[in-house]
């Protein structure tokens, strides 16, 4: 495919994602303000005619017939890094365009030569690079850098723009304006028209402003009740939850059917992830492993039955699972509503694997039985000492037969229920951050 032709598919692509996310009222301004065009001419005077963009988006104050704002974007592709001449074309054809609100923004799939890049921030021109949702770790229903606010580490985000073998899993935007760098694209054109002579609390009316989460709080008290209610619905008294059982009694899971042994597709990409859930149609693809093991695999169920049950699939169509996101104890992430969506089901998943009443009360058992009792309390104590190190491996060997869960899920609800206690002298380290020594024992 020569250049021209994959430039007119990226063109074709960032139209319709702009286009969406004005008709869905998830743009900067509001739709009734806006109208988005393809391969619109404008008129320069010092050519004495009109000057064709790819793309452009004309944002009108009430009741005017010019528009007050007016973004304009060029669109290409190559098989090389974009060069600086071009960019310093684009901005020679912005600047013939008459107004003082106009802003132009360079979009590409390609990286940015150094060199380009530094032209384009020296003249504040925007500019993107865009990246296929192909390999993405979550698939949102939307254009993801459109979907949330929050962004990556700005150093992320220059090295995606400048490196030809950066590969990202989650944003299809990365994006800088005269304000810096960023993966969303409220933020993005935000940034754009600042400076412009207009104090934005005037354009507040004109907006679409929403707050940084779209996914609701939820605190682990309250997961925990939903668990304990999801269970009774499902019939559950004692021992190993059967995830047969929810699926079958559970409304929000009775359509999900689930795939075992599914062979990973061909590509390096896929190697760590464990299952593949898909939202819209109701699948749960689990992957076939090297090493299989039923105690991993009812977590990473148990993980994806729980986005159904918390209505993720309101705000992702798919989502790809490696073992790293059991480890997530905190709604807390570069990407927030992505990281609480994931930390709910984690907890969701481990307090229905693990229902409270029930493992606290074999745990307190245990205690019993290899005293583990400090004064009145009992907890699991965990140092450098050899007799400690084999209590620990006693007891979560003996949660982890009993509940079928891996003794890394069965560590990690001790822990959160606080009946352990790490004392290996690193406090500066979250607990889950020295789960992986636990694999030696």
């Amino acid at each position: 495919m020569n250049s021209t032709a994959k430039g007119d598919r990226l063109e074709e692509q960032v139209f319709k994602d702009l286009k969406s996310l004005i008709d869905n009222d998830e743009f900067l301004f509001k739709k009734e303000f806006c109208r988005i065009y393809r391969k619109k001419r404008y008129y320069s005077k010092a050519r004495d005619d009109n000057i064709e963009f790819d793309i452009s988006i004309e944002v009108f104050m009430p009741n005017m017939e010019e528009y007050s704002f007016l973004f304009l974007t060029e669109c290409k592709n190559y098989n090389h890094a974009v060069p600086v001449n071009d960019v310093e074309e684009f901005i020679i054809k912005v600047a013939q365009v008459a107004g003082h609100n106009v802003k132009g923004v360079f979009a590409t799939a390609s990286a940015f030569q150094t060199g380009a890049k530094k032209v384009a921030e020296h003249y504040k021109l925007g500019h993107i690079r865009y990246f296929s949702d192909t390999s993405f770790k979550w698939e949102l229903p939307r254009t993801p850098s459109g979907t949330l606010v929050t962004s990556l580490a700005p150093h992320e985000i220059a090295q995606a723009i400048t490196s030809e073998a950066y590969e990202s899993r989650t944003f299809d935007y990365f994006m800088w304006s005269a304000r810096g760098h960023t993966n969303s694209m409220l933020q993005f054109f935000k940034d754009l028209i600042a400076g412009q002579g207009i104090p934005i609390e005037r354009l507040q009316h004109l907006m679409n402003l929403r707050s940084t989460n779209r996914v609701p709080f939820l605190s682990k008290a309250e997961i925990e009740g939903m668990a304990s209610t999801y269970l009774a619905e499902a019939g559950y008294t004692s021992g190993k939850v059967a995830l047969n059982h929810l699926r079958r009694r559970l409304p929000a899971l009775t359509h999900v059917r689930i795939h075992r042994q599914i062979s990973r597709p061909d590509n390096p990409r896929y190697e760590d992830f464990l299952a593949r859930a898909d939202f819209q149609y109701g699948v749960i693809d689990v992957y076939k492993q090297a090493h299989q093991d039923i105690r991993q695999e009812r977590f990473t169920v148990a993980h994806e039955f729980s986005h159904f049950l918390l209505g993720h699939g309101n705000y992702m169509h798919r989502e790809m699972c490696e073992e790293q996101d059991f480890l997530l104890n905190s709604p807390i992430g570069p990407i927030s509503d992505i990281a609480r969506m994931e930390f709910q089901a984690n907890h969701l998943a481990s307090c229905t694997l693990m229902p409270g009443e029930n493992f606290y009360y074999r745990f307190l058992n245990l205690a019993r039985q290899h005293r583990l009792y400090r004064g009145n309390k009992a907890i699991l104590y965990l140092d450098k000492q050899s007799c400690n190190i084999q209590l620990f491996k006693i007891v979560t060997s003996t949660l982890s037969r009993d509940f079928e869960v891996t003794r890394r899920m069965a560590a990690i609800r001790l822990e959160g229920m606080g009946l352990l206690k790490d004392d290996r002298h690193h406090p500066s380290l979250a607990f889950t951050d020295l789960l992986g020594e636990f694999r030696k024992y």
